[in-house]
């Protein structure tokens, strides 16, 4: 007997060693997936799981305890990269995709009872005992716990455009593409396209509008300028409905915590108001947009003062006039110049390269305005290289376009400068900052670097156009020249237009129907469907397609890896399309520097020579968004969490101080009892020697 139950008792002890291995084995490898479920979640630490912070979710997640859908702030995003992390199906949040809300207290209800503050765990409340409170919306994260505790029910959650940053193009498909095709993301169908080792020699179609007489076009019954700054965030209007404007007056003003640079109304006229309007943009977004009711006639607002000697100012004046001018980069980025050219002189670059390849089939806006401008480009050119301390000025120019580089050597000649033009191959993308700068100087840009790295700055010639007439004319930017172009379209040409006009006033009912309408140039051209879109400076062309320029229905890949060898950054298209449309990877890091996303420039060099006519370059597109955004909501995480151990370790050290104070008044109490004690005990005793004597 005794036996048997010291042999069950040695079975029952190795079963318990066995399975305390096993466990600690087994939490050992859950703990990674429990680190990466964390790592996706906000760190809001709010509690609306139902689970004591966002660790504690994650651990239940991993178990499988809980499912991947109870977290709110993170939104349909989080869950569904929960989801692909773990090989399950997702399940959306209901109304998750209504988008971000921020909580807004009723100040003429608030009774400021404070309650709450300690219920924010970012700390996004301030305010005080029996003062208004308020809400930094930039700081809320959407977590709703403010609304229980408040007693007043003063405190609502309000709706918050999100920023054009955090925008995601959708992933084509061939389906979509079939049903709209007026929609589908890609390059024209060109007639002669020959690949080439980093690039693709292509007919460039820019005879169709080379030639056209340059017209102004005129000014249509509104303007909507969008009040949108370099980053895609909402800039503030400095005039209001019913005020009167003129050419070149200041619509928005200049934050002091955020650069830019700040907007001119186009022409005179009445303000009607600001009212959202679509705006060219991958994803289809919207943004606020002024609208301007012209009067008809133009008149302009008093110039900024003139610059007689710029080539002997002091470089930051030229900063701040140009600046002022509102001068942002206009070949296709609109990033603000004095920024870019402030970056450079702090960069200490020795070389200004004037971008005049304008390598995008179609467009011609660039060779026109260096045929009839070139002497301003010339002295635009000098002024920005005296702004940011460029010694040397070099430009670039295709072979192609012999009269630009005779009209710019002219001027060169004519001006006395010292700035020699350098005659670069037409292969594409030629015009691309990173690759214009080595045939031109001889430097190579590091991937994922600017050519700022090597001393360079690139400018197109549009924009140093238009820093010459901010600088020697005082006349802020509020127009460009824009190629309209295509074989939807008869009226060809160059046309002067005013920033904010709509592209239907420019093209009116032109084009085929079922076939696209691109802003920007034949290949890296953006499609819109609604012509209330306005012209910004970034717009160098609106292109209309014919039915000969478009695409060929997609096909399956047939693995030709000709994308590959094409791609001027060494990537591997045809792959990453592959992983993309199967969900894998998307908006992570790539296993391979190949397969990054994130190196890819969009020059659709690759959908050129695909012979199965596949949206690479916008499949690609849409995992460079979702890293992006995932980029963006893991920095918004990290701030959250930040401010959130800042208001914990805040509390912990308002705690401790309490108990130290109290500690500190009771030793004092205890310390005053003692000597009032001893005190009485001497008293006592004296009393007593007193007595007996």
């Amino acid at each position: 007997m005794l036996s048997a139950v010291l042999t069950i008792t040695a079975i029952a002890g190795i079963c318990g060693v066995g399975l305390g291995a096993a466990g600690r084995r087994l939490a050992s490898q859950q703990s990674p997936v429990v680190d990466r479920i964390d790592e996706l979640l906000p760190q809001t630490q709010c509690g609306q799981c139902g689970y004591p912070g966002c660790r504690a979710y994650a651990e239940a997640v991993a178990s499988g305890e809980a499912p991947v859908n109870l977290c709110t702030p993170g939104g349909n995003a989080t869950v569904n990269a929960i989801a692909e992390l773990l090989q399950v199906d997702p399940e959306p949040i209901e109304e998750a995709d209504s988008g971000p809300k921020v909580a807004f207290i009723d100040e003429d209800q608030c009774i400021g009872c404070t309650r709450c503050l300690p219920a924010c765990p970012v700390d996004a409340i301030v305010g005080a005992q029996k003062q208004m409170h308020t809400v930094i919306a930039d700081e809320c994260t959407g977590c709703e716990l403010c609304l229980d505790a408040c007693p007043m029910d003063c405190i609502t959650m309000v709706a918050v455009e999100p920023p054009l940053s955090s925008r995601v193009r959708p992933l084509p498909t061939p389906e979509a593409s079939r049903a709209h095709p007026e929609q589908r993301p890609g390059p024209l169908r060109h007639r002669e396209v020959t690949p080439r080792r980093g690039g693709v020699a292509v007919d460039d179609a820019k005879h169709l509008s080379r030639d056209a007489p340059v017209a102004t076009a005129p000014l249509p019954e509104a303007l909507a300028v969008p009040l949108l700054d370099h980053t895609g965030a909402r800039l503030a209007a400095s005039v209001a409905a019913g005020d009167t404007v003129y050419r070149g007056t200041p619509i928005t003003g200049m934050p002091a915590d955020k650069p830019g640079v700040p907007l001119h109304a186009p022409t005179s006229g009445t303000v009607w108001g600001v009212e959202r309007r679509p705006i060219a943009h991958p994803a289809g977004a919207t943004a606020t947009c002024l609208i301007l009711e012209p009067d008809g006639a133009d008149t302009p607002a008093a110039p900024l003062p003139i610059f007689e000697e710029p080539l002997q100012a002091d470089p930051e004046a030229l900063l701040e006039r140009i600046r002022d001018a509102g001068v942002r980069g206009m070949g296709g980025a609109g990033f603000p110049t004095t920024l870019k050219l402030a970056d450079a002189r702090r960069s200490g670059v020795d070389t200004l390269v004037i971008n005049a390849v304008e390598c995008d089939t179609y467009l011609t806006c660039d060779e026109t305005l260096l045929r009839q401008r070139a002497a301003a480009i010339v002295h635009g050119a000098r002024i920005a290289a005296r702004a940011c301390g460029a010694d040397r000025i070099l430009a670039a120019v295709k072979r192609s376009a012999a009269e630009a580089a005779t009209a710019l050597e002219a001027a060169v000649e004519a001006s006395d400068a010292s700035i020699q033009v350098v005659r670069v191959d037409a292969n594409y993308p030629a015009g691309n900052e990173r690759h214009v700068v080595y045939p031109t100087t001889g430097r190579t840009v590091p991937s994922g670097a600017r050519p700022t790295a090597v001393g360079v700055v690139c400018q197109n010639v549009a924009t140093l156009d238009a820093i010459y007439h901010g600088v020697c004319a005082g006349e802020p930017s509020v127009g460009r020249l824009v190629t309209v172009t295509g074989g939807g379209i008869a009226a060809r040409g160059n046309y002067w237009v005013r920033v904010g006009t709509p592209v239907a006033a420019l093209i009116g009912d032109a084009g085929v129907p079922g076939h696209r309408t691109l802003v920007g140039g034949g290949i890296m051209g953006t499609p819109i469907t609604d012509r209330r879109i306005p012209i910004t400076h970034g717009m160098n062309g609106v292109v209309l397609e014919g039915p000969e320029e478009a695409p060929l229905e997609e096909q399956p890949c047939i693995s030709c890896s000709r994308c590959a060898e094409v791609c001027p950054e060494g990537l591997e298209p045809f792959e990453m399309a592959r992983r993309i449309r199967a969900g894998v990877g998307v908006g992570e890091a790539p296993e391979h520097v190949e397969l990054d996303p994130m190196r890819c420039t969009g020059c659709s060099s690759c959908e050129l020579v695909c012979p199965s006519s596949k949206p690479l370059a916008a499949i690609t597109g849409h995992a460079r968004d979702m890293a992006r955004a995932r980029m963006r909501e893991r920095a918004q995480a990290e701030h959250a969490r930040q401010r959130q151990e800042a208001k914990q370790a805040r509390e912990e050290r308002r705690r401790r101080e309490k108990a130290e104070a109290r500690q500190r008044k009771r030793a004092a109490v205890t310390g005053e009892a003692g000597q009032q004690r001893e005190a009485g005990q001497q008293r006592e005793a004296g009393q007593g020697e007193t007595t007996e004597g």
